[in-house]
């Protein structure tokens, strides 16, 4: 019999390829994505709120003197973890090379 392959219509299957894809554009990243975390934790802990988008972090990463689009798609993993919470809050991107791109805001817990 013929393998089956996923239906076009299935959530987990597309979940699963996200966290794999997300895992496979962290790997090379792994300094830079570390970066990345620690300013978002900075940046949330420095705020009443305690929340920060992935424009924040990657505004901060460039004022440091580092290269944010280093990050590529492991941007994708920044806030991933039992560490935030999506506030369902949304902004456009202010980043040009983002085309207004509708980004998250996040909690830190």
């Amino acid at each position: 019999m013929a393998e089956q392959t996923p239906s076009l219509w299935d959530l987990s299957e597309g979940e699963r390829r996200r966290d794999r894809g997300i895992a496979l554009a962290s790997l090379p990243r792994g300094e830079t994505l570390t970066v990345a975390r620690e300013t978002a934790v900075a940046l949330a802990q420095a705020r009443e709120s305690r929340e920060a988008s992935i424009d924040d972090v990657k505004r901060h990463m460039e004022i440091a003197g580092l290269d944010p689009s280093a990050l590529d798609n492991a941007a994708g993993a920044v806030f991933r973890g039992s560490m935030w919470a999506d506030t369902g809050k949304r902004i456009r991107s202010a980043r040009a090379v983002a085309r207004a791109r509708e980004i998250r805001i996040w909690r830190l817990l």
